[in-house]
């Protein structure tokens, strides 16, 4: 449900840093009131910490938390794989021609 939501996210972002948009994400769910289920489960296992320089981290409060966070990031990091696979893949096909 979470990761689907987020999915969301990425498909309508024009960015590719990947991190910095969930962590901005994550963010928003937490500091602002609850709205659906899914702001309801992140606000009960997460919050984030700023510091001097204004920069933030997400950190889980439980071990569903934890496993929550895991998750998300494995997403990243296997959407990521799949762009630099791509990307390998075009660039392969462009030196054979």
């Amino acid at each position: 449900m979470i990761l689907e939501n987020f999915s969301k996210i990425l498909k309508r972002s024009k960015t590719k840093k990947y991190v910095k948009l969930l962590t901005l994400w994550l963010k928003k769910r937490i500091s602002k009131p609850a709205k659906t289920k899914i702001d309801k489960i992140i606000q009960s296992e997460c919050w984030f910490a700023k510091n001097q320089c204004g920069d933030f981290i997400i950190i889980p409060k439980s071990q569903t938390g934890r496993n929550l966070t895991q998750s998300l990031y494995n997403y990243i990091q296997s959407i990521e794989n799949v762009d630099i696979s791509r990307f390998l893949h075009k660039n392969k096909k462009r030196k054979n021609n």
